[in-house]
């Protein structure tokens, strides 16, 4: 499957070309550039996601057993950010909502919840 989707990622986005490019170029920017322009186009962005994948094994660090793995997305202006993150065939959620753009929060939190109960009833 990994092949399978690397191959697809490469057809699709024409090698990487562009965006290597495109990442390139960034790195040479000074930081103080880089962040203005984050922040910037974070301004204009109402709802962000993003998806990790965790390690499918168990982790250690220094001989203890890792238990659990937290996330939260970057909240730079951002009215709603959900990111996941997987581990040992469980997927966690960071919910970062603004309190202005969101004026309940705990109904959000009820109706994700519920979406996802709904989603595993189904699968």
């Amino acid at each position: 499957m990994h092949d399978l989707m690397s191959e697809r990622r490469k057809a699709t986005s024409g090698g990487g070309g562009l965006m290597a490019a495109a990442a390139g170029a960034a790195n040479l920017l000074p930081t103080s550039v880089m962040t203005q322009l984050a922040r910037r186009e974070a301004a204009s962005i109402d709802f962000a996601t993003s998806n990790f994948r965790g390690s499918p094994v168990k982790a250690y660090i220094a001989g203890a057993r890792v238990e659990a793995l937290y996330t939260l997305g970057p909240v730079a202006g951002t009215a709603f950010n959900l990111t996941t993150l997987s581990y040992c065939g469980s997927l966690d959620m960071g919910l970062h909502v603004d309190p202005v753009a969101v004026e309940n929060p705990a109904e959000l939190k009820e109706c994700i919840a519920g979406a996802y109960e709904s989603l595993l009833e189904h699968a």
